[in-house]
């Protein structure tokens, strides 16, 4: 299955996939994927994915320490001094470049 939207309402995200299945989660949402979802709650980023039918967190947080979060395709990344450190759908490093 896939997620098929991702969007904000009020302090909450609404994630839905493919068979309707929603789920609520505290933040601010950055973006989200077909696989992956990406919401800033307090000075974290966490990333949601599909869990048994509903949705959970991958348990991997990204710190923002300072910066902002944004969406760079497929990816979240942090927008600090210049640069955007770049985080895949797993929580993972996935290089950086130039802001």
């Amino acid at each position: 299955m896939a997620i098929k939207e991702a969007k904000q309402n009020g302090s909450q995200v609404l994630i839905k996939n493919d068979k309707q299945s929603s789920t609520q989660v505290s933040g601010k949402l950055v973006g989200y994927t077909s696989k992956a979802v990406f919401v800033v709650n307090g000075q974290n980023v966490l990333v949601y994915v599909e869990k048994g039918g509903g949705f959970g967190s991958i348990g991997t947080t990204i710190t923002l320490n300072g910066g902002e979060a944004v969406m760079c395709g497929n990816c979240v990344g942090i927008k600090k001094n210049g640069r955007i450190n770049l985080y895949d759908e797993n929580g993972k490093s996935a290089g950086s470049r130039n802001a």
